[in-house]
């Protein structure tokens, strides 16, 4: 294994166990009815993918399938895989380029999607579609640099405590009835 493969390896390895922390925390898994973080894809269910998609998929695509099936961050940010819920990778073509479409990234709040440029030597430049621009925006080199962006901007380590207990928050007013939402009231 190269230098490059281990410390990509490493970052998403601390990604998604940031992410673990952050859902153990503020118990964000009793808002989804799915696995937050399921368990690895099998070697035979990443084959049957690439054969779906009729490409090989990137190295570091394969870290993450090879860690969980698919990974939800925090709503609006999913790298989508097998199982997962709603969206599935799917090849588009995009400005003459070939591109995977693995992934929401809602920072703006407007369905935006992660792309991996497989025109890019070597397959890994990642991308953020913006379909109500019909543009890109470049993000990070790899999806391993991507991730642990994404999980930065999200909860900060030195911000961490803060963002588990705004998390919180929005998980307590989440629940109360829609009524009370509106108008107003304590939550039983």
């Amino acid at each position: 294994m190269s230098e490059e493969q281990t410390l990509a390896e490493a970052r998403i390895d601390e990604a998604i166990r940031r992410i673990a922390r952050f859902h153990k925390e503020c118990d964000y898994q009793r808002l989804v009815d799915i696995p937050l973080i399921p368990p690895p894809a099998s070697e035979q269910e990443i084959e049957t993918l690439e054969v779906q998609l009729g490409c090989s998929l990137p190295a570091e695509y394969r870290m993450v399938l090879n860690r969980c099936k698919y990974l939800f961050i925090f709503e609006g940010y999913r790298i989508w895989g097998i199982d997962g819920p709603g969206q599935r990778p799917g090849i588009e073509r995009w400005e003459g380029r070939d591109c995977l479409v693995f992934g929401d990234y809602w920072r703006d709040a407007d369905g935006d999607n992660l792309v991996l440029d497989l025109d890019s030597p070597p397959k890994s430049s990642i991308l953020v579609w913006h379909h109500d621009e019909a543009s890109y925006e470049f993000l990070a080199p790899s999806l391993s640099v991507a991730l642990c962006k994404i999980v930065d901007e999200l909860f900060p380590e030195e911000h961490f405590e803060e963002a588990v207990r705004r998390t919180i928050e929005e998980i307590r007013f989440a629940e109360k009835p829609w009524w009370k939402r509106l108008f107003g009231g304590a939550s039983k």
